[in-house]
């Protein structure tokens, strides 16, 4: 799913710039940039697979971590 900087401000507002899990602090210009320093990705807090929405309210961020 692709956002907008709309869509992304209103995830990033939302969380205070800190992952809803580890409460890490992101960076927004880092957004998509895997293994960069802050940078992250939208995850669902509800999976798809599970019921859940693309609804803004169930959409968070986690860190963007290199892929092992």
């Amino acid at each position: 799913m692709r956002f907008n900087e709309q869509q992304l401000n209103f995830i990033y507002d939302r969380t205070h710039g800190c992952c809803h899990i580890c409460h890490r602090k992101l960076s927004f210009k880092n957004y998509g940039i895997h293994g960069s320093r802050g940078g992250w990705h939208v995850e669902h807090s509800i999976p798809k697979a599970k019921d859940g929405t693309d609804h803004l309210n169930n959409l968070y961020f986690l860190p963007a971590f290199p892929a092992i």
